[in-house]
């Protein structure tokens, strides 16, 4: 995360949860069949079920008790009724059936949590028919529709291919088999729907609700659940629920699967210049390879039994394996790593080479090293004096190395900071690129990933005039080309002005020699006023003269994203992820923090809620599983970080 994200995440107001988990909620399960204290609205085609009322059964069983409640779209065709406009798009919502509660709430920050599943017979139809659910939390009459501030969850119909006609995200689904289930409970307003695909398993959602701070608690609130077939009134979809509560801290371990990579304890203390000095153990830089198998972090920790005196080094692991140190760095006491990345598979090794920026000593420079995993060798790519080279990346067969550099001897720049590239060679070539004027600034450099083109293009965010397009000197994203043609070098992918936009965090996927492929970045630029947002520029030739901007992205305006990362293709022509990503965002007015993975902007999104920021996000492609990487100070994963360090956890999108 870069110095600009961190200013904004600075202004976030993260409370402490409430220490006691309340009832808010009397009856969450539904156990009994009993509706006690729910509403139900529009259709009225809401009622309990068990997982007997399903032809075909329930993958996975119920999630508490077992009892749950459905809410159908009919089981039959209709004609009449309330239609509405639910999606931002204009394709009309029939048989709108609802389910509400009103709730007082003590504490904050507070969340929603509920199990869910939404079988569709939509799943193989044309793309205007795409039911759909929402979650609203609101006070008093409910906001005109559609709305984003009050809706904190919605779904379309599960569907056979990743994107389709609606906005929302597609629900998880079991299958692409044509089954012929039903719901079967004689007498039930459910009684007769079809869902020709079959019952995916529940899976668990938690989002925090957005409540003001002050005055309160409590606050009271009414949670609604509804319903609605997209273009006709024929196919049926249903929303099947359980375990609803509000609490005030989500369990990420049942949103998704989450292992912990490190388990570290102790501390230290000793006498140091005449005084005493406490070094617990913490875990600080992490960094997680293409494949998602890869983990490296920078910890203080004694991972390898050789590390006693709790000073920070840099470790690896594969897999579920131990930690290995990176040999021939030596980090003395008061040296620190400043940035870690990992190359993709080179040959059959995945993440064989590690780009590490870091001080070996208290007094040090900053100064940039390569790691050869497979050889346990170490290359040393700078050694100056007098200024710091910081933030790598480097490409995925880890030949080449992009950092920033303040190092005139570099960059010819002064102390400015610029780009450099390191291509390799037992002369450790570097090459800088600084643009119309020695003291603008060139900053987080990303490096393309496909093998055709690989490392030989560079997104980074400036606010030099590379490209004669940017004279009032905003910072704003560019594309450089490290290889041949030696002209049209520079791409600037925004034009943006004014200081309030932010053009941030930039990365690359691919290329190709047509197209030159897709620049993604973290911006402001649609509105000012709201947080950051995911942004995919689509070059339209190989210069990537002009090219399509998307954005991903949308929101309230007390949710801004704070860190992405593209999953990248393992090969040139894997294109099963070009829409993939993982994210960190936060949320001002809940106070949690959301990190999960989606496909594109209107794909499929999975997310853990926490209640505080995270350290040094990452992603990877385990086969089809996508993995994040982070480090965390808080207890995840049912006792085994009882004492809070920070440490390292995976997230698998399952």
């Amino acid at each position: 995360m870069n110095s600009i994200l961190r200013l904004l995440l600075s202004t976030a107001v993260i409370a402490a949860p409430a220490a006691a988990r309340a009832q808010v909620i009397a009856n969450p399960g539904f156990e009994g069949d009993s509706l006690a204290g729910w509403t139900i609205g529009g259709t009225n085609r809401v009622g309990p079920l068990q997982a007997s009322h399903l032809s075909g059964g329930l993958p996975g069983g119920v999630p508490g008790g077992t009892w749950f409640v459905g809410l159908s779209t009919t089981p039959t065709s209709t004609t009449g009724g309330a239609t509405a406009l639910i999606d931002n798009n204009t394709t009309t919502e029939y048989d709108i059936a609802t389910l509400s509660i009103t709730v007082t709430i003590p504490f904050w920050p507070a969340a929603l949590e509920f199990d869910w599943t939404f079988p569709s017979s939509e799943q193989d139809q044309d793309n205007q028919f795409d039911d759909l659910f929402d979650v609203m939390v609101y006070q008093g009459t409910p906001p005109t529709d559609p709305t984003v501030n009050n809706r904190l969850f919605a779904r379309s119909a599960p569907r056979n291919v990743a994107q389709d006609f609606s906005n929302f995200t597609n629900a998880h689904f079991l299958g692409t088999t044509v089954v012929n289930h039903t719901i079967n409970r004689a007498g039930s307003a459910l009684d007769g729907t079809s869902l020709r695909y079959g019952v995916a398993a529940f899976r668990r959602e938690c989002i925090g609700i957005d409540l003001p701070e002050f005055p309160g608690p409590p606050y009271t609130r009414t949670i609604r659940f509804r319903v609605a077939d997209q273009g006709d009134r024929n196919f049926d979809s249903a929303l099947l629920l359980d375990r609803v509560q509000v609490v005030p801290r989500c369990d990420a371990a049942q949103q998704m699967t989450i292992s912990q990579r490190t388990n570290t304890s102790g501390s230290d203390v000793r006498l140091k210049d005449g005084g005493l000095q406490y070094r617990p153990v913490q875990a600080r830089k992490h960094a997680i390879d293409p494949a998602g198998r890869v983990q490296a972090v920078a910890s203080n920790a004694n991972l390898d039994g050789n590390n006693p005196s709790l000073v920070e080094q840099v470790y690896l692991q594969l897999d579920q394996g131990g930690w290995v140190r990176a040999s021939g760095l030596t980090l003395n006491d008061g040296g620190e790593v400043q940035a870690l990345a990992l190359s993709g598979v080179v040959g059959t090794t995945p993440g064989r080479y590690l780009a590490i920026a870091a001080r070996t000593t208290a007094t040090g420079r900053v100064q940039v090293y390569r790691w050869d995993r497979q050889a346990a060798t170490l290359t040393t790519i700078t050694s100056t004096t007098g200024c710091d080279n910081t933030n790598p990346a480097i490409n995925f067969s880890g030949t080449v190395v992009a950092f920033e550099s303040t190092c005139s001897a570099l960059t010819g720049a002064g102390t400015t900071r610029k780009i450099v590239l390191w291509t390799g060679g037992a002369t450790n070539v570097v090459t800088a690129f600084q643009g119309s004027a020695t003291n603008c600034i060139g900053r987080s450099p990303a490096l393309n990933t496909n093998s055709g083109h690989d490392g030989s293009y560079v997104a980074f965010e400036s606010n030099c005039n590379h490209a004669t397009n940017n004279a009032d000197g905003n910072f704003e994203i560019f594309r450089y080309r490290n290889a041949n043609p030696a002209t049209n070098r520079f791409a600037q992918i925004t034009n943006t002005t004014g200081t309030a936009v932010i053009n941030t965090l930039p990365q690359m996927d691919r290329a190709d020699n047509t197209t030159a492929g897709n620049v993604y970045f973290l911006s402001n630029l649609a509105d000012t006023a709201r947080g950051l947002h995911v942004f995919q520029y689509a070059c339209a030739n190989a210069n990537c003269s002009s090219g399509t901007r998307t954005q991903w992205t949308d929101g309230p305006a007390t949710q801004w994203y704070t860190g992405f990362r593209k999953l990248i293709p393992s090969t040139a022509t894997d294109n099963t992820v070009i829409l993939d990503f993982v994210f960190e965002r936060q949320n001002l007015g809940t106070g949690f923090t959301e990190v999960g993975h989606r496909i594109g902007s209107t794909g499929q999104e999975t997310t853990i809620t926490l209640d505080q920021p995270i350290l040094d996000l990452g992603a990877g492609r385990d086969g089809t599983v996508p993995v994040i990487g982070f480090v965390y100070a808080r207890d995840l994963v049912g006792g085994q970080n009882t004492d809070l360090n920070p440490e390292v956890f995976n997230a698998r999108v399952q």
